[in-house]
Protein backbone atom coordinates (compact mmCIF):
# COMPACT_ATOMS: atom_id res chain seq x y z
CA UNK A 1 0.00 0.00 0.00
CA UNK A 2 3.13 2.31 0.84
CA UNK A 3 5.53 0.87 -1.56
CA UNK A 4 9.01 1.40 -1.16
CA UNK A 5 9.73 4.74 -0.54
CA UNK A 6 12.87 6.69 -1.34
CA UNK A 7 14.93 8.32 2.07
CA UNK A 8 14.46 11.89 0.28
CA UNK A 9 10.99 11.14 0.12
CA UNK A 10 10.74 10.16 4.03
CA UNK A 11 12.77 13.13 5.16
CA UNK A 12 10.82 15.70 3.58
CA UNK A 13 7.60 14.13 4.76
CA UNK A 14 9.04 13.93 8.12
CA UNK A 15 10.21 17.91 8.02
CA UNK A 16 6.58 19.39 6.98
CA UNK A 17 4.86 16.73 9.78
CA UNK A 18 7.60 18.63 12.27
CA UNK A 19 7.37 21.97 11.33
CA UNK A 20 3.76 22.67 12.94
CA UNK A 21 4.30 23.86 16.25
CA UNK A 22 1.08 21.43 17.30
CA UNK A 23 1.73 17.85 18.89
CA UNK A 24 -1.67 17.08 20.36
CA UNK A 25 -5.15 17.40 19.16
CA UNK A 26 -8.73 16.73 21.59
CA UNK A 27 -12.05 17.65 20.32
CA UNK A 28 -15.67 17.16 21.96
CA UNK A 29 -17.98 14.75 21.14
CA UNK A 30 -20.93 17.06 21.12
CA UNK A 31 -19.06 20.79 20.06
CA UNK A 32 -17.26 22.28 17.76
CA UNK A 33 -14.68 23.15 19.92
CA UNK A 34 -11.24 21.36 19.52
CA UNK A 35 -7.72 21.72 21.32
CA UNK A 36 -4.09 22.34 20.13
CA UNK A 37 -1.51 21.58 21.63
CA UNK A 38 2.14 22.55 22.42
CA UNK A 39 4.65 19.69 23.19
CA UNK A 40 4.35 21.64 26.47
CA UNK A 41 1.85 24.68 27.54
CA UNK A 42 0.07 26.28 26.25
CA UNK A 43 -2.89 25.06 24.49
CA UNK A 44 -5.06 26.30 22.58
CA UNK A 45 -8.91 26.48 22.01
CA UNK A 46 -10.64 26.76 18.30
CA UNK A 47 -13.89 26.35 17.15
CA UNK A 48 -13.41 24.02 13.93
CA UNK A 49 -16.81 25.42 12.53
CA UNK A 50 -16.15 28.87 12.67
CA UNK A 51 -12.08 28.67 12.36
CA UNK A 52 -11.89 31.18 14.94
CA UNK A 53 -9.09 30.94 17.71
CA UNK A 54 -11.28 31.22 20.99
CA UNK A 55 -8.37 31.49 23.71
CA UNK A 56 -5.38 29.63 25.01
CA UNK A 57 -4.34 27.94 28.47
CA UNK A 58 -1.27 27.76 30.00
CA UNK A 59 -1.83 24.95 31.16
CA UNK A 60 0.19 22.22 33.53
CA UNK A 61 0.59 19.51 30.26
CA UNK A 62 2.97 17.95 28.49
CA UNK A 63 2.69 15.99 25.43
CA UNK A 64 2.98 12.33 24.91
CA UNK A 65 1.36 10.85 27.58
CA UNK A 66 -2.14 11.27 26.07
CA UNK A 67 -3.13 13.61 28.88
CA UNK A 68 -5.35 16.31 26.72
CA UNK A 69 -9.46 15.41 27.14
CA UNK A 70 -12.56 17.72 26.19
CA UNK A 71 -15.35 17.65 27.99
CA UNK A 72 -18.11 15.97 25.44
CA UNK A 73 -20.04 19.56 25.05
CA UNK A 74 -16.73 21.62 25.58
CA UNK A 75 -17.28 22.89 29.11
CA UNK A 76 -14.06 22.00 30.47
CA UNK A 77 -10.21 20.85 29.59
CA UNK A 78 -8.25 18.19 31.36
CA UNK A 79 -4.86 18.28 30.95
CA UNK A 80 -1.95 15.89 32.30
CA UNK A 81 1.95 16.00 33.37
CA UNK A 82 3.35 12.52 33.60
CA UNK A 83 6.22 12.24 36.03
CA UNK A 84 7.55 9.04 38.28
CA UNK A 85 6.56 11.98 41.26
CA UNK A 86 5.39 15.03 40.36
CA UNK A 87 3.07 13.60 38.01
CA UNK A 88 -0.44 16.42 37.27
CA UNK A 89 -3.70 16.27 36.49
CA UNK A 90 -6.04 19.68 36.09
CA UNK A 91 -9.00 20.63 34.93
CA UNK A 92 -9.66 24.22 33.12
CA UNK A 93 -12.98 26.39 32.23
CA UNK A 94 -13.28 26.61 28.56
CA UNK A 95 -12.97 28.91 26.60
CA UNK A 96 -11.63 31.34 29.77
CA UNK A 97 -8.63 28.72 30.98
CA UNK A 98 -9.76 29.51 34.59
CA UNK A 99 -8.30 26.72 36.86
CA UNK A 100 -10.94 24.68 38.64
CA UNK A 101 -8.81 22.31 40.89
CA UNK A 102 -5.92 20.38 40.43
CA UNK A 103 -4.30 17.13 41.59
CA UNK A 104 -0.51 16.50 41.69
CA UNK A 105 1.82 13.88 42.90
CA UNK A 106 0.72 11.33 40.85
CA UNK A 107 3.00 8.41 39.33
CA UNK A 108 2.49 8.56 35.44
CA UNK A 109 -0.80 9.60 35.17
CA UNK A 110 -1.83 9.20 31.26
CA UNK A 111 -5.23 8.10 29.13
CA UNK A 112 -6.44 11.00 30.74
CA UNK A 113 -10.16 11.23 28.93
CA UNK A 114 -13.90 12.31 30.32
CA UNK A 115 -16.92 10.29 30.09
CA UNK A 116 -19.44 10.00 27.99
CA UNK A 117 -22.01 12.04 30.21
CA UNK A 118 -19.30 14.04 31.13
CA UNK A 119 -19.40 13.51 34.47
CA UNK A 120 -16.26 11.99 35.62
CA UNK A 121 -12.65 11.41 34.43
CA UNK A 122 -11.01 8.19 33.91
CA UNK A 123 -6.96 8.20 34.08
CA UNK A 124 -4.08 5.31 33.95
CA UNK A 125 -1.88 5.63 36.81
CA UNK A 126 1.63 4.01 36.88
CA UNK A 127 0.12 2.05 33.80
CA UNK A 128 -1.16 -0.62 36.37
CA UNK A 129 -4.13 1.59 37.83
CA UNK A 130 -7.27 3.68 36.53
CA UNK A 131 -8.83 5.63 38.89
CA UNK A 132 -12.42 7.74 38.12
CA UNK A 133 -12.55 10.92 39.08
CA UNK A 134 -15.18 13.51 39.74
CA UNK A 135 -15.22 16.04 37.22
CA UNK A 136 -16.20 18.78 39.52
CA UNK A 137 -14.03 18.06 42.27
CA UNK A 138 -11.21 16.03 41.03
CA UNK A 139 -11.44 13.53 43.68
CA UNK A 140 -11.28 10.02 42.97
CA UNK A 141 -14.33 7.97 43.31
CA UNK A 142 -13.46 4.40 42.07
CA UNK A 143 -9.83 2.78 41.72
CA UNK A 144 -10.18 -0.34 39.05
CA UNK A 145 -6.39 -2.01 39.94
CA UNK A 146 -4.50 -4.15 37.89
CA UNK A 147 -6.36 -2.04 34.41
CA UNK A 148 -4.24 -0.52 31.99
CA UNK A 149 -6.99 1.12 30.06
CA UNK A 150 -10.88 1.83 30.23
CA UNK A 151 -12.78 2.54 27.55
CA UNK A 152 -16.40 3.69 27.73
CA UNK A 153 -18.99 3.15 24.41
CA UNK A 154 -22.31 3.69 23.88
CA UNK A 155 -25.26 1.90 25.31
CA UNK A 156 -23.07 0.97 28.04
CA UNK A 157 -20.83 -1.42 26.76
CA UNK A 158 -17.44 -0.76 27.67
CA UNK A 159 -13.57 -2.21 26.82
CA UNK A 160 -11.41 -2.85 29.66
CA UNK A 161 -7.70 -3.74 29.35
CA UNK A 162 -5.99 -5.96 31.94
CA UNK A 163 -2.00 -4.88 32.85
CA UNK A 164 -1.57 -8.71 32.17
CA UNK A 165 -3.52 -11.50 30.79
CA UNK A 166 -4.61 -12.52 26.86
CA UNK A 167 -7.50 -11.22 26.30
CA UNK A 168 -9.73 -8.04 26.96
CA UNK A 169 -12.77 -7.21 28.00
CA UNK A 170 -16.08 -6.26 26.79
CA UNK A 171 -18.34 -4.89 29.60
CA UNK A 172 -21.66 -5.10 29.18
CA UNK A 173 -23.28 -2.49 31.96
CA UNK A 174 -27.20 -3.41 31.31
CA UNK A 175 -26.37 -7.16 32.06
CA UNK A 176 -23.15 -6.57 34.39
CA UNK A 177 -21.13 -8.99 32.12
CA UNK A 178 -17.58 -9.50 30.59
CA UNK A 179 -16.75 -10.97 27.38
CA UNK A 180 -13.31 -11.80 26.93
CA UNK A 181 -11.80 -11.31 23.56
CA UNK A 182 -8.21 -12.37 22.76
CA UNK A 183 -5.26 -9.85 22.76
CA UNK A 184 -3.26 -10.52 19.56
CA UNK A 185 -0.35 -8.16 20.40
CA UNK A 186 1.67 -6.26 23.54
CA UNK A 187 -0.65 -3.17 22.89
CA UNK A 188 -3.57 -1.84 22.34
CA UNK A 189 -3.71 1.56 20.15
CA UNK A 190 -7.57 2.29 20.21
CA UNK A 191 -10.86 1.31 20.35
CA UNK A 192 -13.75 2.31 18.45
CA UNK A 193 -17.73 1.79 19.24
CA UNK A 194 -21.49 1.75 17.41
CA UNK A 195 -24.32 0.43 19.20
CA UNK A 196 -23.75 -3.30 18.97
CA UNK A 197 -19.74 -3.86 17.65
CA UNK A 198 -16.54 -2.81 18.76
CA UNK A 199 -13.22 -1.83 16.63
CA UNK A 200 -9.74 -2.64 18.25
CA UNK A 201 -6.60 -1.43 16.41
CA UNK A 202 -3.23 -3.12 18.32
CA UNK A 203 -0.13 -1.91 17.89
CA UNK A 204 1.84 -3.65 14.76
CA UNK A 205 -1.08 -5.85 14.73
CA UNK A 206 -5.22 -6.18 13.00
CA UNK A 207 -8.17 -3.94 13.35
CA UNK A 208 -10.89 -6.32 14.24
CA UNK A 209 -14.76 -5.20 14.31
CA UNK A 210 -16.49 -7.76 16.82
CA UNK A 211 -20.12 -8.19 17.54
CA UNK A 212 -20.98 -6.69 21.36
CA UNK A 213 -20.81 -10.90 22.25
CA UNK A 214 -17.32 -10.71 21.41
CA UNK A 215 -17.94 -12.37 18.06
CA UNK A 216 -15.51 -11.57 15.15
CA UNK A 217 -17.18 -9.73 12.37
CA UNK A 218 -14.53 -8.95 10.04
CA UNK A 219 -10.65 -8.16 10.22
CA UNK A 220 -8.14 -5.50 8.55
CA UNK A 221 -4.37 -7.02 8.45
CA UNK A 222 -2.03 -3.87 7.55
CA UNK A 223 0.60 -3.86 5.46
CA UNK A 224 3.81 -5.01 6.65
CA UNK A 225 5.62 -2.20 9.14
CA UNK A 226 2.18 0.06 9.57
CA UNK A 227 -0.67 -0.25 11.99
CA UNK A 228 -3.80 1.67 12.41
CA UNK A 229 -3.56 4.36 15.03
CA UNK A 230 -6.84 5.87 15.08
CA UNK A 231 -10.33 4.93 15.39
CA UNK A 232 -13.62 6.55 14.38
CA UNK A 233 -17.06 5.33 14.29
CA UNK A 234 -19.15 7.89 12.07
CA UNK A 235 -22.93 8.24 13.19
CA UNK A 236 -23.20 10.04 9.77
CA UNK A 237 -21.53 8.08 7.54
CA UNK A 238 -22.37 4.33 9.27
CA UNK A 239 -18.72 3.25 8.68
CA UNK A 240 -15.53 3.18 10.58
CA UNK A 241 -12.48 5.45 9.90
CA UNK A 242 -8.81 4.43 10.65
CA UNK A 243 -5.45 6.75 10.63
CA UNK A 244 -2.87 4.34 8.72
CA UNK A 245 0.54 5.14 10.21
CA UNK A 246 3.84 3.25 8.60
CA UNK A 247 5.83 3.02 12.26
CA UNK A 248 8.99 1.65 9.79
CA UNK A 249 9.61 5.26 8.87
CA UNK A 250 7.28 7.11 10.80
CA UNK A 251 6.62 9.63 7.31
CA UNK A 252 3.62 8.24 6.09
CA UNK A 253 -0.09 8.54 7.21
CA UNK A 254 -3.27 7.72 5.25
CA UNK A 255 -7.02 7.85 6.23
CA UNK A 256 -8.81 4.85 5.39
CA UNK A 257 -12.78 3.82 5.74
CA UNK A 258 -13.98 0.56 6.68
CA UNK A 259 -16.93 -0.69 4.69
CA UNK A 260 -19.41 -2.92 6.79
CA UNK A 261 -17.39 -6.07 5.18
CA UNK A 262 -14.29 -4.92 6.15
CA UNK A 263 -13.16 -3.61 2.88
CA UNK A 264 -10.81 -0.90 2.92
CA UNK A 265 -10.94 2.28 0.81
CA UNK A 266 -7.97 4.74 1.04
CA UNK A 267 -9.76 8.25 1.34
CA UNK A 268 -6.11 10.77 1.37
CA UNK A 269 -2.78 10.90 2.48
CA UNK A 270 -1.58 12.98 5.31
CA UNK A 271 1.83 14.49 6.39
CA UNK A 272 0.86 15.04 9.91
CA UNK A 273 2.08 14.55 13.37
CA UNK A 274 -1.44 14.40 15.16
CA UNK A 275 -5.01 13.95 13.58
CA UNK A 276 -8.76 14.74 15.29
CA UNK A 277 -12.05 13.12 14.27
CA UNK A 278 -14.54 15.87 14.45
CA UNK A 279 -17.40 13.84 15.18
CA UNK A 280 -20.15 17.16 15.35
CA UNK A 281 -18.28 17.98 11.12
CA UNK A 282 -18.10 14.93 10.23
CA UNK A 283 -14.33 16.05 9.30
CA UNK A 284 -10.41 15.19 10.04
CA UNK A 285 -8.57 17.85 11.48
CA UNK A 286 -4.72 17.63 11.59
CA UNK A 287 -1.47 18.99 13.36
CA UNK A 288 -0.42 21.19 10.20
CA UNK A 289 -4.18 22.90 10.63
CA UNK A 290 -5.99 21.59 7.63
CA UNK A 291 -9.52 19.72 7.94
CA UNK A 292 -10.55 17.23 5.31
CA UNK A 293 -14.22 16.01 4.85
CA UNK A 294 -14.21 12.32 6.02
CA UNK A 295 -16.51 11.13 3.24
CA UNK A 296 -14.06 12.04 -0.04
CA UNK A 297 -11.15 13.82 1.95
CA UNK A 298 -11.94 16.76 0.13
CA UNK A 299 -9.93 19.91 1.60
CA UNK A 300 -12.67 21.69 3.09
CA UNK A 301 -10.69 24.59 5.40
CA UNK A 302 -7.52 25.27 7.79
CA UNK A 303 -6.92 26.37 10.91
CA UNK A 304 -4.10 28.79 11.38
CA UNK A 305 -1.95 26.67 14.07
CA UNK A 306 1.65 28.40 14.34
CA UNK A 307 4.53 26.79 12.71
CA UNK A 308 8.40 26.46 13.46
CA UNK A 309 10.64 28.04 10.84
CA UNK A 310 13.18 25.29 10.26
CA UNK A 311 15.98 26.81 7.71
CA UNK A 312 16.31 23.63 6.24
CA UNK A 313 12.67 23.19 5.13
CA UNK A 314 12.25 23.11 1.36
CA UNK A 315 10.27 25.66 -0.20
Amino acid sequence: MFGQPEISDILEILLFMIRSAIRELAGAEDSVLVTAAFNKSPIQIWNVDTRIQLGEIDAKFASGAKNLTIHPKGLYIATGRSSATSGTIALYETPGGSLLWERGRLKYPSHLRFSRSGESLYCTINSRTVETIDAKTGSRTRVRDGVRAFYEGISGTTLLVPTSGDFYFIGHNATNTQVGIPRLTFALLDVAFNADSIFVAESGGPVRCMKNSGNEIWRFDPPPGSHILKLHWSIKDRCCYGILHHYKTGAFRRLLRFQQDGREQCICDLNSWDELFVSKQNELLTSNGDIFDLADGRSVGKLAFPLIDYPEFPR
